[in-house]
C-alpha cells in the first residue's frame, strides 16, 4: 500500500476568484454598503433604535413566512398561496377582535384559520395529486 505524498496529491488552485467571491458576498456588501450610506447622510433619523426596530418589526411576517417555505421549496414545490393566507389570518383575527373578544381568541381564530387553509392545499396536493402551483393559485 503506498501512502500520498506531497508530490501525488492534486495541487489546489490557492488564487483569490472575485466572481466567486462577489457571487457569493455581493448581496451583503451591497447591503452594507446601503447602511453605511444611510447612516452617514442622515445620521439622526437611520441609525436609531427606533428606525432599527421599525424595520425589523416590519419584515418579521415576511422572515417567519420565508421560513415556512423553506421545506416545500426543498421538496421541489412552490406555493403560491402563503401570501393570501397570510392575509386572511390576519383579517379573521382582527374581525374577531373587533367584536370584543380578547387578543387570545383573536390569536387562535388567526392560527386556526391558517392551519385550515394549509391543510386544504395540502390535501388537494397530497390525496388528489393536483400540481401545487395550481393547487395552491386556485
Amino acid at each position: 500500500m503506498t501512502t500520498a505524498t506531497a508530490d501525488t496529491l492534486p495541487r489546489r488552485a490557492h488564487r483569490f476568484d472575485a466572481w466567486v467571491f462577489v457571487g457569493r458576498y455581493g448581496a451583503l456588501i451591497l447591503l452594507a454598503a446601503i447602511v453605511v450610506v444611510a447612516a452617514i447622510l442622515q445620521p439622526t433619523t437611520f441609525a436609531t433604535w427606533s428606525n432599527i426596530s421599525t424595520i425589523l418589526a416590519g419584515s418579521a411576517v415576511t422572515a417567519i413566512i420565508a421560513v415556512g417555505l423553506t421545506i416545500p421549496i426543498v421538496a421541489g414545490e412552490f406555493d403560491l398561496s402563503v401570501g393570501y393566507q397570510a392575509s386572511l389570518a390576519g383579517i379573521v383575527g382582527l374581525t374577531v377582535m373587533q367584536t370584543g373578544a380578547p387578543l387570545w381568541l383573536g390569536l387562535i381564530a388567526a392560527i386556526a384559520t391558517g392551519l385550515a387553509a394549509g391543510a386544504a392545499n395540502g390535501l388537494l396536493v397530497t390525496r388528489f395529486g393536483i400540481n401545487a402551483l395550481v393547487a395552491t393559485l386556485g
